[in-house]
């Protein structure tokens, strides 16, 4: 099995978060979304109000049209 793929994402605002997810506002999209703590990876902001860069999964960066 292969190692999880990443991609950064730039210019992101985290909302709110629950202990499962983020709501993550993503600047370049202007558009919020919900993505699991499970398919970030290690430094992706975790703080509400923090702005950064998260390493999302590479499939699910796909998925929400982030590449």
């Amino acid at each position: 099995m292969s190692e999880q793929e990443y991609v950064v994402v730039f210019d992101v605002l985290l909302v709110k978060q629950t202990d499962n997810a983020g709501l993550f506002e993503i600047e370049a999209e202007a558009k919020r979304i919900w993505l699991p703590w499970s398919q970030l990876d290690e430094g992706s902001i975790d703080t509400d109000g923090q702005v950064g860069s998260i390493y999302l999964a590479k499939r699910l960066a796909w998925k929400h049209n982030l590449t």
